[in-house]
């Protein structure tokens, strides 16, 4: 299903109001003073506008090169009280899209790093019933916390109570908002990072389009991490672009494994030919995309995504894409960590510890393809310190 908006925003106020202002010297004029005075207003309607937009473009523009600038930092810088306890065990539920196994190569690294023993279940995350089941399992290690990624809260929340009763807690990620409590104690991925990614694609585009693109909005929204962006995306675009509009593709995470979407995508460029963005909340779902547009003839097409792959950041480098944001997922598996340590202290617990580290990359960053960017190297000295390890 598609849905289409033209999205019209102001641009404070004053911006507002003159438009509506010079609108209503027009009807004046035509009723007393002839076609002079309407021209005059529609003069200024047009000045106003042509303001607007610009202002529009220059504040988008400076956001962009703050996050095409960005550092890669950690946001947590307190350690923890006393060296991280050795000798547990941790379970990561996998599941069959990229960024679940780079979240787990980093869990995989985290729980080395101090002494414990990494559980993994696998299930698939298109057939949603395999979780529950999975949780159950989970539980069998007894172990002193469970990290799960994607799936909403609803699709979980049943198994609360089996963990409050167990006293073990859950540390999820990139699920979108969540009821947080004394069971579920972290959720990476969420909070700035949430809002974050779709601001960022959405001021590029501004940027980039000079104020006047028009791009297709991928949502897969039965993942509420990434309705979350996609709707972040579609808000900032409304909002900060009087000259913009966005349509909306609506799809699934079954379209997506099935290699359907890169199609749903050709086909909604070719019913509407004035559209040449595309933007994508993940970028492993549009593998392909590039040379599925080239077969169909398609030129002059702009891609961005977020949760970049390899092959994302190498199209960005040879120019079939245009710019990506990297996951930081295997970062997100160390957080996860952090949080379950720091819980077993008893200290205080940010529940996104801090946020993860984000940067937009474009041709100019000159970055090497890496399955998840960034990479967790620069960071486990980081962690090393605040967990005490030696």
């Amino acid at each position: 299903m598609e849905r289409k908006s033209r999205m019209t925003g102001p641009a404070g106020l004053m911006m507002f109001l003159i438009p509506v202002l010079s609108g209503a010297l027009v009807l004046a004029g035509c009723s007393s003073s002839g076609s002079g005075s309407s021209a005059a207003g529609t003069s200024s309607a047009s000045a106003s506008a042509s303001t607007s937009g610009s202002s529009q473009v220059s504040a988008a523009t400076a956001i962009t090169q703050k996050w095409i600038n960005a550092a890669a930092t950690l946001s947590t810088t307190t350690p923890l009280n006393s060296p991280a306890p050795t000798g547990k065990t941790f379970v990561w539920l996998n599941c069959e899209i990229p960024a679940c196994t780079e979240i787990g190569q980093g869990l995989k690294e985290a729980t080395a790093l101090i002494g414990w023993k990494l559980k993994v279940i696998q299930y698939n995350q298109a057939n949603i019933s395999a979780l529950v089941p999975a949780m159950q399992q989970a539980l069998t290690y007894h172990p002193a916390g469970v990290a799960l990624s994607g799936l909403p809260q609803a699709v979980w929340q049943s198994e609360e109570a089996a963990y409050a009763k167990a006293g073990v807690p859950l540390i999820v990620g990139f699920v979108g908002p969540v009821n947080l409590s004394s069971t579920v104690i972290g959720n990476i991925g969420d909070g700035p990072n949430l809002v974050d990614y779709g601001t960022m694609m959405a001021n590029w585009f501004i940027s980039d389009s000079d104020g006047t693109g028009k791009a297709l909005n991928v949502h897969v929204d039965s993942l509420e991490i990434l309705k979350g962006i996609s709707d972040s995306f579609d808000s900032t675009v409304k909002s900060g672009c009087s000259g913009c509009s966005v349509t909306d593709l609506s799809s699934t995470l079954q379209d997506v494994e099935s290699g359907a979407l890169n199609g749903q995508i050709v086909a909604a460029l070719q019913r509407d030919s004035s559209i040449k963005y595309v933007i994508s909340p993940q970028g492993g779902f549009i593998a392909g995309l590039p040379a599925a547009l080239a077969s169909a003839g398609l030129k002059n097409i702009k891609i961005a995504s977020t949760g970049s792959s390899s092959q994302n950041i190498a199209d960005v480098n040879n120019g079939t894409e245009t710019a990506t944001i990297g996951g930081a997922f295997q970062v997100g598996g160390f957080e996860m960590i952090d949080i379950d340590l720091r819980h077993l202290e008893g200290m205080t617990v940010d529940p996104y510890d801090g946020g993860l580290p984000k940067k937009l990359i474009v041709k100019s960053s000159d970055i090497s393809p890496a399955n998840d960017y960034p990479p967790i190297s620069p960071f486990t000295s980081q962690f090393k310190a605040l967990w005490k390890v030696s």
